[in-house]
């Protein structure tokens, strides 16, 4: 009998769920199989267990695999980040994991989040993005990393002179954890400026956005709060040429930056 086998059968016949790449962070607890697949021989050809994360703090990081290396090393613990590790699987048909088995749920800052992750943490970012004014898209907060979460990463890097890349990564995380900071100790509203009020509104005319992703404001400049995000080619309805547009959403006052966006008609 092939000595791959054993291996092999193990991830076909024994695990459900199992899947390909890095075992996902909801997956992740002991006991839980990892393998390698080998192109060489194209098959899975060993497997591993895990065993508990390198840092307990930061369980979406690495973790501690339990595997028989082979004749010249015996059974080893080692990093799994340190190995090829491209299969996983729970082998459920064998072993009962329970309902109170340890699990480990990535905290916000502990992992880099990009498009396509999912988890509570996304959810946690989505969240947060949403209440300081950024828009997740029309499914919100629904821990899927997707396209409108990726837009609104950048608008938010933008914002803080970060690289665009939609990455959520620690200097993301920074700013992040520092801007809710400042939004939770800001003055009360009483002490704010207060918005001007608006001129009489021009009917029949529209303000459509230049830049590609705009914040807009409850006064006309930076220094008022975020009211949400429109996206290049929206249109609004237009309330006054000026260097800041006013314009209605959803029956409110709200403002613009004239940098980016254009009296419909006008030239940008």
């Amino acid at each position: 009998m092939d000595i791959n086998t054993r291996a092999r059968y193990n991830y076909s016949g024994w695990c459900s769920p199992k899947g390909t790449g890095t075992i996902p962070i909801e997956h992740r607890k002991p006991g839980a199989a990892v393998f390698i697949h080998s192109t060489t021989e194209n098959a899975i050809t060993h497997v591993g267990f895990l065993d508990e994360p390198v840092d307990p703090a930061k369980p979406g990081g690495d973790w501690y695999v339990i595997e028989a290396k082979g004749v010249l090393y015996g059974v080893v613990r080692t990093k799994m980040n340190g190995r090829g590790w491209n299969r996983w699987g729970l082998m459920t048909k064998y072993y009962d994991y329970g309902d109170d088995a340890r699990t480990y749920e990535p905290e916000l800052g502990s992992r880099m989040l990009e498009k396509s992750s999912v988890g509570p943490d996304v959810k946690e970012l989505q969240e947060t993005l949403i209440s300081l004014g950024y828009s997740c898209g029309k499914w919100g907060a629904d821990g899927d990393f997707g396209g409108d979460t990726e837009t609104a990463v950048k608008a938010f890097q933008h914002d803080e002179g970060l690289i665009m890349d939609g990455k959520y990564g620690p200097k993301t995380h920074e700013a992040l954890t520092l801007r809710v900071m400042a939004s939770e100790t800001r003055e009360p509203e009483s002490d704010l400026v207060t918005p001007p009020v608006a001129p009489p509104l021009p009917s029949g005319k529209r303000v459509v956005v230049t830049g590609n992703s705009v914040n807009l404001r409850v006064g006309p400049g930076t220094e008022y709060d975020k009211a949400g995000v429109v996206y290049k080619g929206d249109a609004l309805e237009y309330a006054n040429a000026n260097e800041w547009l006013p314009v209605k959403r959803g029956g409110a006052l709200l403002w613009i930056s004239g940098a980016y966006a254009k009296l419909e008609g006008m030239p940008t």
